[in-house]
């Protein structure tokens, strides 16, 4: 394999990885992997809460989005509310109900990166951090 395949197909098992685990977390509450997803987005991301963010952040489909974010709205996890300055846009709001869910997010999203970074210091970390966003920079401006 040469090292362009290889990073990508290291990077893809990290993630992939986490989305297993969140996929088993979300099916163990009775939703969706992307429901779940939507929720763990909307924990960790503050001030990216509208359905837009979502779609366009983690390259999902607005219908899968839109379809999945009702669901959610109607068990109680979360609520909308229209944008003061632009009535087109929603912004959404994790509510009580998401609590128990999220707390075996937070959970986790604990056990799980500290087996990834097992071995890093906080420098190391800071560096891979750092080489991500400059990759990902890259990544942007060449769209």
């Amino acid at each position: 394999m040469n090292l362009n395949s290889e990073i990508l197909t290291l990077l893809k098992s990290v993630s992939e990885g986490y989305q297993a685990q969140l996929g088993l977390l979300s099916k163990d509450e009775h939703l969706s992997a992307l429901e779940g997803t939507i929720l763990s987005f909307l924990r960790y991301n503050e001030g990216l809460d509208a359905p837009s963010d979502i779609v366009r952040l983690l390259h999902l489909s607005k219908g899968d989005v839109s379809m999945a974010v009702t669901h959610l709205e109607k068990a109680g996890y979360l609520s909308k509310t229209k944008d003061p300055e632009d009535k087109r846009k929603q912004h959404l709001a994790l509510e009580k109900p998401a609590d128990p869910f999220l707390q075996k997010v937070d959970r986790m999203r604990q056990r799980y990166f500290t087996q990834v970074f097992q071995g890093f210091d906080g420098n190391d970390i800071a560096t891979f951090k750092h080489l991500l966003e400059r990759i990902s920079t890259n990544v942007s401006t060449h769209h």
